[in-house]
C-alpha cells in the first residue's frame, strides 16, 4: 500500500481516492514527525526528503502489515527532522508563506513524480 503524509492540500485532493492520505494541517516539523512514526512502523520512504527544503512536505511510503522497520527510512527521517527543529524551532508555527499556490504546486509536482 502506498501512504502520502502531507501539509499540502493540493496534495491531498489530487490523490484523494487513488492513494491512502494523511492530511495534516500543521508544519512540514509535523509532517517529518508523522513520517518518522510510520517509519517505526515498517513504512520505507520512496524518495529522499533530505533534498527538499520548504514549507510544504510531503513524504511517500510504502507500507505493509507485514514489514519490518526500515534504518535507512528511519535514519533520513531522523536527520530531517533535527534540521527542521533547526531551522524552524520545535514549536514551528503553521503560517502559510506568501507564495503558498507556487510552492504547493512545486511540491505537488514532485509527487506526481514519485507515484507516475
Amino acid at each position: 500500500m502506498r501512504l502520502v503524509i502531507t501539509n499540502n492540500k493540493k496534495v491531498e485532493s489530487h490523490f484523494k481516492g487513488k492513494v491512502d492520505t494523511i492530511l495534516l494541517d500543521s508544519s512540514g516539523v509535523d509532517v517529518l514527525q508523522k513520517g518518522l512514526k510510520v517509519a517505526e512502523e515498517g513504512g520505507r520512504l520512496l524518495h529522499d526528503p533530505t533534498r527538499k527544503n520548504g514549507f510544504y512536505k510531503s513524504l511517500v511510503f510504502l507500507k505493509g502489515d507485514d514489514r519490518s522497520p526500515d534504518e535507512k527510512t528511519i535514519g533520513m527521517l531522523k536527520k530531517c527532522v533535527e534540521q527542521a527543529v533547526k531551522q524552524l524551532g520545535s514549536s514551528a508555527e503553521f503560517k502559510e508563506p506568501i507564495f503558498a499556490g507556487i510552492l504547493q504546486k512545486q511540491d505537488l509536482d514532485s509527487i506526481k513524480l514519485i507515484l507516475a
